[in-house]
């Protein structure tokens, strides 16, 4: 990104960042959310009938998504005071469960960190996604008992509760300035993109 385009996201977001590094992330990328939650899969998972194929085909599209991610950005990860929780293994574990065998391809090239800002950009579209799969665990457990087994990915605690609100305070330290919230906004929109991205496609 050149830096005039840096300069000026940095002044759209400038009077959001008053509001919360959390909050301004939240609005600046918005539609972006809204676009990934539209899919016809993700919207599969709220619907009362999904069927095991179709929650199969999910969670092989998410294990590529998150082991790609995961390993292209493990150093910046593990070099990080928030304590990641990998969802590769826990995605793995539930297409076990449902004796899907081993995820179709290999996990797909991910956006890699820039820098700390879009890196904690990046970091809250996955730590913000655990609160909505808390939702879909509610919904599947109610409509769809027999995918109870396969919830260790959208049953996840972590960042509920108490985890959520010191994730938002690590969020305020590392995206001080207008321009490090504008470069955490980039990587999280890279990110929702890369999401959009592999769960738009056909089935493989």
């Amino acid at each position: 990104m050149s830096e005039t385009a840096v300069a000026s996201t940095a002044t759209r977001t400038r009077s959001a960042r008053t509001a919360g590094a959390a909050v301004a992330l939240r609005t600046a990328t918005h539609s972006a959310h809204r676009a990934v939650e539209s899919l016809p899969l993700m919207r599969a998972l709220m619907s009362n009938d999904i069927d095991p194929s179709t929650y199969t085909d999910v969670l092989r599209r998410q294990w590529r998504i998150h082991a790609g991610w995961e390993q292209a950005n493990a150093d910046w990860l593990r070099a990080q005071a928030w304590s990641y929780r990998p969802r590769a293994p826990a995605l793995r574990a539930d297409l076990d469960w449902l004796q899907a065998g081993t995820p179709e391809g290999a996990p797909m090239p991910a956006p890699r960190v820039d820098d700390d800002a879009s890196g904690w950009g990046m970091l809250y579209v996955v730590e913000g996604s655990a609160l909505g799969g808390q939702v879909i665990a509610r919904h599947l457990r109610r409509t769809r008992p027999e995918l109870a087994g396969a919830l260790r990915h959208f049953g996840a605690a972590t960042p509920a509760g108490q985890e959520w609100p010191r994730f938002q305070a690590l969020l305020e330290r590392h995206l001080r300035d207008a321009t490090a919230l504008a470069r955490a906004i980039d990587g999280a929109r890279a990110l929702f993109a890369h999401f959009h991205h592999h769960l738009a496609g056909a089935r493989a």
